[in-house]
């Protein structure tokens, strides 16, 4: 079963269904029955001094999908993220006061992973950019308000696997792509971080 994290804190989720038999009737060859499904959705609040977040569960298309609203007590006023499946693992970080990031880990190769960068406006619209690809390797947060993000995603005419190193900012902007390479390349890469400075190993 998926996670729900907002920093280091899990969001306790309950669900419960109940399915009531409203009436049966007989048409022709036919048996028929109404029925009235309800579905009990509790979560737990995760408050920042100033914003709360609120995240539900609804169901679309057969599939179950988290719907995250940030909440102002203050201003009454609630910006809603992003919606996302809830098949993924999901982590809330806020980044600055207006900007926070969204990461759902799929853990299964049927399903893409993605980060979402969310800004929050002053009419309660939220700018948003979302990165998917096939698996995070590692998200690095470095000290000059960038982002490191190293993952895998299917590339190529042969959905051959790729590898890339990136840094964004907290706007989701690309600020620089250190590296990129599929299976099938002859020359690979990792990194090391040290004393804050990104450095590029040949494997």
């Amino acid at each position: 079963m998926a996670k729900f994290f907002v920093e280091s804190t899990e969001i306790e989720i309950k669900e419960k269904r109940d399915v009531e038999e409203l009436g049966h009737k007989i048409e022709g060859k036919y048996y028929m029955v109404d029925t009235l499904v309800t579905n009990h959705f509790k979560s737990a609040i995760f408050s920042y001094q100033d914003i709360s977040v609120l995240v539900k569960k609804a169901e679309r298309f057969g599939e179950m999908y988290y719907k995250i609203v940030l909440f102002s007590d203050a201003s009454e006023k609630a910006w809603k993220l992003i919606t996302l499946s809830a098949r993924l693992n999901t982590k809330v970080r806020r980044l600055s006061e207006d900007t926070f990031l969204v990461i759902g880990e799929s853990p299964s190769p049927d399903l893409l992973s993605q980060v979402s960068f969310c800004k929050m406006k002053p009419s309660t619209k939220v700018d948003e950019i979302t990165l998917n690809f096939s698996k995070l390797i590692d998200i690095r947060f470095l000290k000059e308000g960038s982002i490191l993000l190293n993952y895998t995603e299917e590339g190529g005419l042969n959905a051959e696997k790729v590898t890339v190193l990136s840094m964004y900012n907290y706007d989701g902007k690309l600020l620089r792509n250190f590296y990129e390479f599929a299976e099938s390349d002859q020359e690979k890469y990792s990194y090391a971080l040290e004393d804050g400075k990104i450095k590029i190993i040949k494997i």
